[in-house]
């Protein structure tokens, strides 16, 4: 985390934005590790690159085998608050949100199953690919790399 902080904080631009996504990543890594001590983090996204635009958030997916994500949301249901969800209804306030967010939106979070080969495989995938569009719309596919932290 020390040179996350020091690459995409500390020597990138929009250093204020960084370092508020950062804080919530930090936090949000320590509660992942407090249910799944042996979770594989794979971070990805604008907040991993030097882009001249600021991060809106840090994308973040948590490898744990699917028996140990479902004992702990069996016994501890308030895990699930640590995931992104899509086209979410909530009751109170009665409302339909087409995206929910962990941090106010400073994560943006998706578990896969690690023991799971078909499912680490299709994140890699694409986790390992960026689109362009160059000038005159043609659009193509870049391999690029994204982190791993372990606690």
């Amino acid at each position: 985390m020390d040179e996350i902080r020091a690459v995409f904080v500390e020597s990138a631009p929009h250093r204020e934005r960084r370092a508020l996504i950062f804080e919530a990543l930090d936090l949000y890594a320590r509660l992942i590790w407090s249910y799944w001590p042996h979770a594989r983090l794979w971070i990805n996204g604008g907040f991993v690159t030097h882009k001249e635009s600021a991060p809106h958030d840090v994308d973040v997916v948590f490898l744990v085998p699917s028996s140990d994500f479902s004992r702990v949301l069996l016994s501890e249901g308030d895990s699930l608050g640590l995931m992104t969800f899509l086209n979410v209804s909530a009751d109170q306030p009665n409302i339909t949100a087409p995206r929910v967010q962990p941090f106010g939106g400073l994560i943006d979070s998706f578990f896969c199953p690690s023991d799971i080969p078909i499912a680490v495989e299709t994140w890699r995938d694409r986790w390992s690919m960026a689109s362009t569009v160059d000038g005159s719309g043609y659009r193509s596919d870049i391999e690029k790399g994204f982190l791993e932290v372990t606690q």
